[in-house]
């Protein structure tokens, strides 16, 4: 057994000397490993393997990983299960599968923990605060940072001390504190070169690079990117090589040089694209589109642009997110769930107290009772020994009062415990929908915006051909404006910040008023808007929300009717106190499933109009609250191809 450990160490020894020098054969160094028994020695190898391949071999790493957890679940060795997690994060990462990557930190993190492997606790932690900042999620990615770093010292972990303080700075760069992310890179490289670690050395002088690119100082930014990319070419260090002579590409770009910055950009795209890696291919479309563009080849530029967009939309749509979100919340409850544990236990413990000091007084009471007893049979005092007994008696009874008020104390606060925990939940649902909507909608007409106007600064339109995208411009905007009122008022509601001010409404009007707003897309569409309701129809509600309610319903029946359509507007009495509105439409309908998933609270989805349309998938939602909240209610009838009607019923005024 020692000498097949020693063999192992050796093998990953030659494999460091390998990834630095390049003097073994990998296939070589496969058919040694092949020859070893499967047990524990052989699954670290494996694992060590699937990391120290991921510079230059990343297609290597996950098959590495894969067998290690293989093996590892055979043996029930659960740290080379953990450990395989975190190698396959690294391709999970490397092919912009965030939601993957999260997964398998979250997995190797809870079996680290069970082990108390502090090393390989902090080192996870470093991992997901990287993942954290990618999200933008900056808070989180602090905590998990902060604690990596403490984890380190303790272990005294120089490495993996250096790759948190270069992480922190990655913070800071996006944060725009430019001063700060110089000085936490600064440390980590000084940690890096004590080390002799030359990917940590690589890395750290390329974001020092991408510092002074953000401060316009060009020539130190070339200086610092030039010795990264010399590095990282020596020692063969792949998976990073793109953004190395992207990085080049956008100083030589800033400098107003797009011819110089092309050659470059063009070296990172073929790299990217062998390596699988979709966020530098990403990256590596925009940069092409941008120096196209700077060179007054806007074929090219626009070419390369619709390839941006597509991967784009393509890893937005893999992100997912909500189910991003919704696993870190889930990480985050789990971690209330186990203080609340701890707080059970400690309940536990406290009843286990009283159970032993129920015992002991009874104990002591019983000894009472028989010295009482003595004393009886000695002194014959019948009298005395039952007004001692009767003493006892009723100090038993006031502390098993006290063991009951106790015990419901203790109980009422695990109620408390437990509403704080649903509560928790409840808040990270409305973050979540909330982070959903914001991360794509709201972005699309401001990037529009942003590209029209480029455009017309750069003279690559004319001012007749801008005015011309105006119209589609101006409906662009127009529904960032709407679907910023409806999340606005929803994340308002959510938060019970609204307030509803019943006052005599003339529906009438109020649904005029709507129609003109809304003529101009449903002439768009060629659909006609009808206005059935009676002059003299009034009903009580807040004017605001119910003018809400009925855009947003009209809105809905634009969007899902086809060019040739109408919507109708009506208002009936349903009572003598009741009044229905109904918004009728000629659209495509739904079928009795959708339907039926409207209005639930726990589910959120999207769908597009018969143009295309999209939407925030809130207005229905906050429809169905608004009528709540005017002692009404909201509902729909629809088949597929035969249309659809919303009925609003509110009391009459």
């Amino acid at each position: 057994m020692l000498a097949k450990r020693i063999y192992v160490f050796f093998l990953i020894l030659t494999l460091y000397t390998r990834v630095s020098h390049a003097q073994v054969d990998q296939v070589d160094l496969e058919k040694k490993l092949q020859q070893q028994l499967h047990d524990t020695a052989y699954v670290n190898a494996l694992n060590e393997l699937a990391i120290l391949a991921f510079s230059a071999h990343p297609e290597k790493t996950l098959t590495y990983a894969a067998t290690a957890k293989k093996i590892a679940d055979s043996l029930r060795y659960d740290k080379g299960v953990a450990d395989s997690y975190f190698a396959s994060s690294l391709i999970s990462k490397l092919k912009g599968n965030y939601n993957d990557e999260l997964d398998f930190h979250l997995r190797s993190l809870k079996i680290y923990q069970s082990l108390n492997n502090l090393n390989r606790i902090a080192r996870t932690y470093d991992a997901m605060g990287a993942l954290y900042t990618q999200e933008a999620d900056f808070q989180s990615a602090r905590e998990v940072h902060m604690k990596a770093i403490e984890l380190f010292k303790k272990t005294n972990d120089r490495l993996g001390l250096a790759s948190s303080l270069r992480r922190i700075g990655n913070i800071e760069l996006d944060t725009r504190n430019f001063g700060t992310a110089l000085q936490y890179y600064r440390q980590a490289l000084e940690n890096e070169r004590t080390m002799n670690n030359e990917q940590g050395i690589a890395n750290c002088l390329n974001n020092i690079g991408v510092v002074y690119f953000e401060l316009k100082k060009y020539d130190s930014a070339l200086v610092y990117h030039n010795e990264s990319l010399a590095i990282m070419t020596r020692i063969n260090f792949v998976s990073r090589l793109p953004a190395a002579y992207h990085n080049i590409s956008r100083v030589y770009l800033g400098k107003g040089r797009p011819d110089e910055a092309l050659p470059f950009a063009e070296k990172g795209l073929p790299i990217a694209l062998r390596i699988g890696s979709r966020p530098a291919q990403r990256e590596s479309y925009k940069l092409h589109s941008d120096i196209y563009q700077k060179k007054g080849d806007y074929t090219e530029a626009y070419r390369y642009l619709l390839l941006y967009n597509a991967l784009k939309d393509s890893i937005i749509n893999q992100e997912n997110n909500l189910h991003f979100a919704q696993r870190q919340s889930i990480y985050k409850v789990q971690e209330k769930e186990q203080e609340i544990e701890l707080l059970k236990k400690d309940q536990q413990l406290a009843r286990f107290t009283q159970q032993v000091t129920i015992t002991g007084l009874v104990f002591f009471i019983s000894i009472g009772g028989y010295v009482i007893y003595l004393q009886w049979k000695r002194i014959r005092e019948k009298k005395k020994s039952y007004e001692l007994v009767q003493q006892h008696g009723e100090f038993v009874h006031q502390v098993n009062e006290e063991l009951k008020a106790n015990l419901e104390e203790i109980e009422a606060k695990n109620k408390e415990i437990s509403e704080m925990a649903s509560h928790l939940q409840q808040v990270n649902s409305t973050k979540d929908k909330l982070f959903s909507v914001i991360s794509h909608d709201l972005k699309n007409p401001i990037h529009s915006l942003q590209g029209l106007l480029s455009l017309l600064t750069a003279d690559a339109i004319s001012k007749e051909e801008f005015l011309q995208f105006s119209a589609k411009l101006k409906e662009g905007v127009g529904h960032f404006e709407f679907t910023l009122h409806n999340l606005l008022q929803w994340a308002q509601s959510q938060m019970q910040g609204i307030e509803t001010n019943p006052q005599r409404v003339t529906l009438h009007a109020l649904v005029d008023s709507t129609l003109k707003f809304l003529a101009k897309i449903a002439a768009d569409k060629n659909i006609l808007l009808y206005n059935e309701v009676m002059p003299h129809a009034h009903v009580l509600a807040d004017k605001d929300q119910l003018d809400l309610v009925i855009r947003n319903l009209v809105t809905n029946a634009i969007k899902f009717t086809k060019s040739g359509g109408k919507v109708t507007i009506s208002c009936t009495n349903a009572t003598d106190h009741l009044a229905v509105i109904s918004v009728v439409d000629t659209g495509i309908g739904m079928n009795q499933e959708t339907v039926d998933k409207l209005f639930k609270k726990n589910v959120h989805f999207r769908t597009a109009g018969t143009r295309g349309e999209h939407g925030s998938g809130l207005g229905l939602m906050l429809c169905h609250e608004m009528a709540v909240r005017n002692q009404g209610k909201l509902w729909v009838e629809s088949k597929p191809d035969q249309g659809t009607t919303f009925f609003i019923e509110l009391p009459l005024a």
